[in-house]
């Protein structure tokens, strides 16, 4: 069985990398990797990588060799699929690119083609036509708010979902949201985000959060109204109002315009840092070394880095937006906060300062929790176990 991967780019998000990484790992399938090169990676032996064109001179050298490739292992797909491009496309730059892009992919056919964003799956759809099984994936802005700001997207969505063969979603929240666009019927597979197990943290130091010092308070995420920073900041706004020592920091942008100006207009500019981008391999450092770890997002799937930070045995302040609830249990394992509530967030980090919390249980908790439903070894198994039941025909 030869499985594909893809998300567009190679390296890919970091969960993904792990699930490949993984699957490498714990099978003797071929996996192919197809996209444009972002970046250099090192795999196991049997991870194919099948690099898309980065330029118009590309294209066409690409569509020459893997046309000549497939015209020699398929004439009739050859024709079938450029006659199908060529009346999906109308422009010429489009049509070389698309081409090549399916030529590329035809000449290594896969047997599953996994999709990791939805949004870009209906451009695959093609090739149930040459008998590959395609899967999408539910990761959340392409299902949260994609479709709501975008009705094309919306009716594309209804038109397309009754073709995959099956999806995969992160969350059950997300399932709930895909059914607003077609009856999903048995072909869903929850199989939830999920970290190393050597990112699990086990001699964990007792915590103790103290009025008189400067709570360290952390947040990663790129620079985008769905990860609620607003929030966030005008909480801390709260805490400097309340008399409490802090320093945030936010991991993954630089501070865009809009978030700089409301730094300095609540006058927290020496307590807030925006800390750019950082490698995934450097980001336990910073889990390691802070207090509590906040998301404020307006919605997510199940936010992979505060599985990571649960692993790393750092207290969880979130909202409980999404599939959020489906992790956290506030006051067991963690503390959830109600959407686009400052007030919440803050009130939550001034107990934790002020009241004699024992965070030692909670962390306990959220490491067990990992343990129990998060180890990426388990998700691996779960996406084996899609694969061979999609292949095989069988029904979930």
């Amino acid at each position: 069985m030869k499985v594909a991967i893809f998300s567009g780019e190679i390296p890919s998000s970091a969960f993904i990398e792990n699930l490949i990484t993984g699957l490498s790992e714990k099978t003797d399938s071929d996996i192919i990797l197809f996209g444009k090169k972002r970046g250099s990676v090192n795999y196991k032996d049997n991870v194919k990588i099948r690099y898309f064109p980065g330029s118009l001179f590309e294209a066409c050298l690409f569509l020459l060799v893997y046309g000549l490739i497939l015209v020699f292992q398929s004439p009739s797909a050859f024709f079938t699929v450029a006659k199908l491009t060529l009346e999906s496309e109308k422009h010429f730059r489009k049509t070389i690119e698309t081409l090549a892009k399916r030529f590329i992919v035809l000449s290594n056919r896969p047997d599953i083609f996994h999709v990791q964003w939805i949004k870009e799956g209906h451009e695959w759809l093609f090739l149930k036509k040459f008998g590959v099984k395609v899967i999408g994936s539910f990761r959340g802005a392409h299902i949260h708010y994609s479709p709501v700001a975008n009705q094309s997207l919306a009716k594309r969505y209804r038109q397309t979902f009754p073709y995959y063969d099956a999806f995969h979603s992160v969350s059950t929240h997300l399932v709930r949201e895909a059914a607003k666009y077609g009856d999903l019927g048995d072909k869903i597979y929850r199989i939830p985000g999920a970290v190393p197990s050597k990112m699990i943290k086990t001699d964990i130091e007792p915590r103790s959060l103290k009025p008189e010092k400067i709570l360290k308070i952390l947040s990663v995420g790129r620079a985008h109204w769905i990860k609620g920073y607003h929030f966030a900041l005008d909480a801390c706004a709260v805490l400097k109002q309340r008399g409490i020592k802090f320093k945030y920091t936010i991991v993954g942008t630089n501070g865009n315009e809009e978030h700089l100006f409301q730094v300095h207009d609540l006058g927290i500019a020496e307590e807030v840092v925006f800390a750019g981008e950082v490698s995934y391999q450097n980001i336990p450092e910073y889990f390691d070394t802070t207090d509590v770890f906040l998301l404020p997002s307006l919605n997510e799937g199940i936010a992979n880095v505060v599985l990571e930070a649960m692993a790393r045995g750092v207290p969880v302040v979130s909202t409980a937006c999404g599939g959020m609830p489906e992790v956290i249990k506030s006051r067991e394992n963690g503390f959830l906060v109600p959407v686009r509530d400052s007030l919440a967030i803050a009130n939550v980090l001034t107990m934790l300062v002020r009241e004699d919390f024992n965070l030692n249980l909670i962390v306990e908790a959220a490491k067990k929790t990992i343990l129990e439903n998060h180890l990426l070894e388990d998700q691996i198994e779960a996406y084996r176990q899609m694969y061979f039941d999609v292949f095989s025909g069988k029904k979930n």
